[in-house]
């Protein structure tokens, strides 16, 4: 999942050096570089991370991050919504609220069982 990490961080570092006014143009100097990097780094990483399937894992959920990040950076809003659909709604829907995890874990294991082992 470590690749997921630095893929969210530069799909992000990409968005925010390309961010412009609506209608003005890019500038070449930023251009160039990005299209290389969508090329040979976030495609190519992407495509890498969509092989693995963590299950309900929180690693999951970074790489369901990446994934939606790379494909907003790529332009490709159907894979955007494939990834919503099909791999983040089923993380949150098993999400639990710091609430529960605390009412799940005092039921599963009393204090003294704990240390007594």
């Amino acid at each position: 999942y470590l690749e997921s990490l630095w893929l969210l961080q530069l799909c992000m570092t990409l968005d925010l050096l390309e961010s412009r006014a609506p209608g003005d143009a890019l500038p070449p100097e930023v251009a160039a570089p990005g299209a290389l990097v969508r090329e040979r780094i976030i495609a190519p990483a992407a495509a890498l991370i969509a092989q693995y399937d963590e299950g309900t894992s929180n690693r999951q959920v970074w790489n369901c991050a990446a994934l939606m990040a790379a494909a907003r950076v790529l332009g490709d809003d159907a894979h955007f919504d494939r990834i919503v659909g099909t791999q983040l709604e089923p993380l949150l829907s098993t999400a639990q609220t710091p609430r529960q995890l605390t009412r799940m874990l005092k039921g599963a294991h009393s204090t003294a069982t704990v240390f007594d082992r």
